[in-house]
């Protein structure tokens, strides 16, 4: 099971932040062509499938019918380090394979 006092106060970047990162590496580069793009993070947390004991907790009824949620959720507030956990790992791996 996951403590909540590791997970407490887990906060993702927002706009905000991005904003100003932008605006500072505009400052420190300002003749540099940038190029950016947008991706839909929620299906990447959808993809990691949780231990069987956080699937209880994922359990949904729907008409007196219980179906068991499987994958991560996006939202929740462990969801962040399960998935930053991964691309810590896959990122070790890309390091240390090649």
């Amino acid at each position: 099971m996951i403590d909540h006092d590791d997970i407490k106060g887990l906060k993702l970047d927002g706009l905000h932040s991005l904003g100003a990162s932008l605006l500072s590496y505009r400052r420190d580069n300002p003749s540099t062509v940038l190029v950016m793009f947008k991706s839909d993070v929620s299906q990447s947390f959808r993809r990691l499938p949780m231990h069987p004991l956080w699937q209880v907790k994922q359990i949904i009824t729907v008409d007196d019918q219980r179906h068991v949620d499987r994958n991560n959720n996006f939202g929740g507030r462990g969801s962040p380090k399960v998935l930053i956990s991964f691309m810590c790992l896959v990122a070790w791996i890309a390091i240390h394979s090649f």
